[in-house]
């Protein structure tokens, strides 16, 4: 699958209170606090190298709403080859409209990911 030069990372923790434990020991090793948990109580964290982030790390409730969604949308695209090809044609066109943009590229793939959760 084409993607972005960064590593996305997903880790669970059983209790929303011991997420923010792990800010200070992620820090101490290249993570850079980005943004509180929300809708889905994500906590999203971002290592740089230099001027490019090189990693994004999420930490979410481990087998909760967005674990679970997180599984099964990386288990559909490699069961269902026709998404898989759909989902990397779209990458790549939103990479290409969007180079400097991660929202806009983000905000691009969200409906594809919805339609594949609600089945």
């Amino acid at each position: 699958m084409p993607a972005k030069p960064i590593i996305d990372i997903l880790v669970g923790e059983n209790r929303y209170k011991d997420f923010k434990k792990l800010i200070k020991p992620l820090k101490s090793v290249g993570y850079y606090f980005h943004r509180e948990p929300r809708r889905y109580q994500v906590l999203f964290l971002k290592k740089i190298n230099g001027e490019a982030t090189s990693h994004h790390l999420k930490i979410v409730k481990f087998n909760g709403k967005s674990w679970r969604d997180y599984l099964k949308f990386r288990d559909t695209l490699n069961s269902d080859r026709k998404l898989f090809n759909n989902y990397k044609k779209l990458k790549i066109s939103l990479s290409n409209h969007y180079p400097n943009d991660r929202k806009k590229y983000t905000t691009g793939k969200q409906e594809l990911i919805k339609n594949t959760l609600r089945k």
